[in-house]
């Protein structure tokens, strides 16, 4: 094996001799800098342990070579370094050369250009996820605005029809049915601005909590009665449990109402006449006052539920902007509350929002 000095010299290559007995005789070059001649190759190159046998071959010129590629060394003069040993036969009868190349610089640069290889394809997975969310939330707003707008269109026309109808003579019971008419379809865009205000607000961060002490009880029946008087809440029955002690908290009251009332309307959309939603509201092992809403209708599929906190989202049997679950999840957020939803198809939906212990106002002894 013949090399130049000026490799032997460089840091990143070195050349050991071995004598017939496999201890260390002559070290060449500066990466052999601090291996000591006169003892065994397995004291200085731990990694030679075990290769008396292959060396002693070697050196015979029984074998012509033997090599060690990329071997991370954890002790010894060369530890923390990345070394390839390739093992000849000396000029000498019996002995052995072991060149030693240092690749710790060679590859660490593999390992970072692997490494980056690795995050670009992740970042293109992740841009490619970010892509996709953003085509379906512009499917979403794009089928939002379709809907809306019909939405919108739809009582604007009955309450334009109302009232060119009110402007002539009629009986006092048609008169009655066209102005309750107007009425309802009022409310209803009412509603629905109301969502898109609310929603706005709760996107950019502008709405405020106005606190005060709630009596949670006051409020469930207060929301469960306005739901009755929904359209389609007349025939569902509705059962609320409470546990009298510790159900005062500290929340916004129009917030929660609104965030309690979204809920309960959410459950009654997805409950046919005759089902059943149960509100149930108390302190759970953890401290936190839990309120659930739980019905027996027809559930909600795996797919609607991955987007169901989504603003612009609702299922095809049910009405309204898609922003009921939507704001209710910003409103929980501003409570410092959580809120969940599981529902299994065919068998009903529970929702859940623990609000923390923080807020619970202590009864008075």
């Amino acid at each position: 094996m013949v090399l130049s000095k000026s490799l032997l010299d460089s840091s990143r290559m070195g050349l050991i001799k071995l004598d017939q007995d496999q201890n260390i005789e002559a070290c060449i070059g500066m990466l052999t800098d601090g291996i000591v001649p006169g003892h065994p190759s397995s004291e200085a190159l731990p990694v030679l342990a075990g290769l008396d046998s292959v060396l002693h071959e070697i050196g015979l010129g029984k074998r012509s070579s033997f090599s060690l590629p990329r071997v991370a060394l954890k002790e010894g003069p060369l530890a923390d370094k990345m070394l390839s040993f390739e093992c000849v036969p000396s000029e000498q009868s019996g002995c052995v050369q072991i060149l030693l190349r240092d690749e710790t610089q060679l590859y660490d640069m593999e390992q970072h250009v692997l490494q980056q290889r690795n995050e670009l394809a992740l970042n293109e997975v992740a841009l490619k996820e970010a892509r996709e969310r953003a085509e379906a939330a512009l499917r979403a707003k794009v089928s939002f605005l379709a809907d809306i707008s019909h939405d919108l269109k739809t009582p604007l026309q009955v309450i334009i029809g109302n009232a060119e109808i009110l402007r002539g003579n009629l009986p006092e019971e048609e008169r009655e049915a066209f102005l309750q008419d107007v009425l309802d379809n009022s409310n209803f865009l009412l509603a629905l601005i109301t969502d898109l205000l609310d929603s706005s607000s709760i996107e950019v961060d502008q709405m405020e909590l106005t606190e005060d002490v709630v009596q949670v009880g006051t409020l469930l029946e207060r929301v469960l009665s306005m739901a009755r008087g929904m359209p389609n809440g007349r025939d569902r029955n509705f059962r609320l449990h409470i546990d009298p002690s510790d159900s005062a908290i500290i929340a916004d009251p129009m917030r929660l109402q609104r965030l309690l009332l979204n809920l309960v309307s959410n459950a009654v959309k997805f409950t046919e006449n005759g089902g059943r939603i149960t509100v149930d509201a108390r302190r759970d092992e953890g401290g936190q006052f839990v309120i659930g809403i739980e019905d027996d209708g027809c559930g909600i599929e795996p797919d609607l539920m991955k987007r169901v906190f989504e603003p612009f989202t609702r299922s095809g049997i049910a009405e309204g902007s898609g922003l009921g679950l939507h704001i209710a999840r910003g409103l929980a957020d501003l409570h410092g509350a959580d809120l969940s939803l599981s529902s299994t198809p065919g068998f009903g939906t529970a929702a859940r929002l623990a609000l923390p212990k923080s807020r619970i106002v202590k009864a008075s002894s």
